[in-house]
């Protein structure tokens, strides 16, 4: 009996020792979720780059009632890459370029996508055990190298890769670490954006639709959106992450010749407005603090005058 009880002390002062020696918590390391903006600007002289494979399926469209439409497929491949590097200690510039690939009932088209440049501005550090969050505010621009006219009637749209129009975002972000559960530590990031578009002039087919004859000016729809992510950390490496989207438009407007379609009937130039809410689960991996990787999905699941669609999105981050 004696060595049994004698075991038991040696086992639970050998686990107590065990215990003073693991850490508490531990410094996450997060890639930052599918969709939403970093809260983070770049110390000077840092670069992260971060390349997108985003593989999409557009099956249906929410019809102005709030109702489900199913449609042709558009089955579309966009490989995307941004390029970040920090400027101050307060502020960071990025750049990012995208292509896309659509095929559409054995249709196909591939052409740039709108170029767009970030400039950020850190108004705010979080402080560990206190509710001061991490923010960042961002200025975007987006310059109209995708496709957006002369297309092809036959393609059903699927060439219009851009809108042809220089936009301007202007974006909040906010982020902050919670401890709630020391070993499993959890990384909340909220966005909230505003778009501001320049009228943009059309003739024939367009990204706006028009049709033969169409010869007008565009005023593509304000756009405001937000964004909420959960990181949660099961280990430093390994992050699970649940995030929501909600975009809403204003109508677009039309002024002109209005054209007519492909089959005779008057073109349509403009649009009412939309509204979309999305969500994209994902899981990160982190091999160290400055590489890690994020694969998910990004789908539709409530909408008016938007489009329907699932989207597998992989991605790869890494900080030099």
């Amino acid at each position: 009996m004696k060595y049994i009880c004698l075991f038991l002390l040696l086992t639970i002062n050998l686990l107590a020792n065990e215990n003073t020696l693991q850490p508490k918590t531990y410094s996450p390391w997060y890639t930052g979720p599918l969709l939403a903006a970093s809260a983070y600007t770049l110390p000077p002289g840092s670069v992260y780059t971060q390349p997108y494979l985003y593989l999409t399926n557009t099956y249906g469209s929410y019809t102005d009632s709030f109702k489900s439409r199913s449609q042709p497929s558009v089955y579309s491949v966009t490989p995307d890459i941004s390029f970040q590097t920090g400027l101050t200690n307060f502020f960071d510039i990025a750049v990012e370029g995208s292509s896309i690939y659509n095929n559409r009932k054995g249709k196909t088209a591939y052409h740039l996508e709108d170029i767009t440049v970030k400039l950020g501005m850190q108004l705010l550090r979080e402080k560990k055990e206190t509710f001061y969050p991490t923010i960042k505010f961002r200025i975007q621009e987006y310059f109209p190298t995708g496709k957006y006219k002369n297309l092809n009637p036959e393609k059903f749209g699927i060439d219009a890769t851009g809108t042809g129009s220089y936009r301007t975002i202007f974006l909040l972000a906010m982020s902050k670490i919670f401890y709630f559960w020391p070993m499993h530590p959890n990384k909340w990031t909220f966005n909230l954006a505003y778009q501001l578009p320049t009228k943009v002039k059309v003739k024939d087919f367009n990204a706006y639709g028009g049709g033969y004859g169409s010869n007008g000016t565009v005023a593509p729809g304000q756009t405001i959106s937000a964004d909420i992510a959960v990181e949660y950390s099961c280990t430093q490496s390994l992050v699970f992450v649940m995030e929501a989207a909600y975009l809403y438009t204003t109508p677009t407007k039309y002024s002109g010749t209005i054209g007519y379609a492909l089959d005779g009937s008057l073109a349509s130039n403009s649009s009412n407005s939309s509204m979309q809410c999305s969500l994209a689960p994902a899981i990160e991996y982190n091999f160290t603090q400055n590489v890690g990787f994020i694969g998910g999905v990004w789908f539709s699941i409530f909408g008016k005058n938007s489009s329907q669609f699932v989207s597998a999105v992989i991605s790869l981050c890494y900080t030099f």
